[in-house]
């Protein structure tokens, strides 16, 4: 209501909506004027954000963003790692994982989907298939318009065979 009576000791609610009209930053003042000689106007400060909501974005980071698998015996599959796409936007992130290096690195899933504040685990397993350094990198493609492609999950590990002597 514009007009309202307060009774001894009561109070009322005023309800406030905002409908921007424009994207940015807005503000404003509500002035609640009575006849209390005390406080006979009691500014309300009012503030919002305008969005286009034609426009949410996700928003995607990768963590960790290094893998260190140690040494793994030849022919034998070290213990699974995970690093985690993380979507902090406003919209679903379509995610696709190319993994690129050494093919004794493996990777899944290379392909979903992250909702608003969801993520997703991406299993890596290393099977050496030959002593000495090896390493590979997964290069993590989105839908972000900020950072469409994120190559920072690398892996460089030291596959050893174990040998035995008789």
């Amino acid at each position: 209501p514009l007009s309202f009576v307060v009774a001894p000791a009561g109070s009322q609610d005023i309800t406030v909506d905002y409908t921007p009209d424009v994207v940015g930053a807005d503000s404003g003042n509500l002035a609640v004027g009575s006849d209390d000689p005390n406080n006979s106007i009691v500014d309300v400060a009012l503030s919002g954000n305008g969005v286009d909501n034609q426009v949410q974005n996700c928003n995607i980071t990768v963590s960790p963003t290094a893998l260190a698998f140690g040494d793994v015996q030849i022919g034998t599959t070290s213990a699974s790692q995970i690093t985690t796409v993380s979507n902090s936007g406003q919209a679903d992130c379509n995610v696709t994982v190319t993994q690129t290096g050494s093919a004794d690195f493996s990777a899944a899933p290379l392909s979903f989907l992250v909702a608003p504040a969801g993520s997703q685990d991406i299993t890596v397993d290393y099977t050496p298939v030959v002593v000495g350094a090896d390493s590979g990198n997964l290069a993590v493609g989105s839908d972000d318009p900020n950072t469409p492609n994120i190559d920072r999950s690398e892996e460089r590990r030291v596959g050893k065979e174990c040998r035995s002597r008789w």
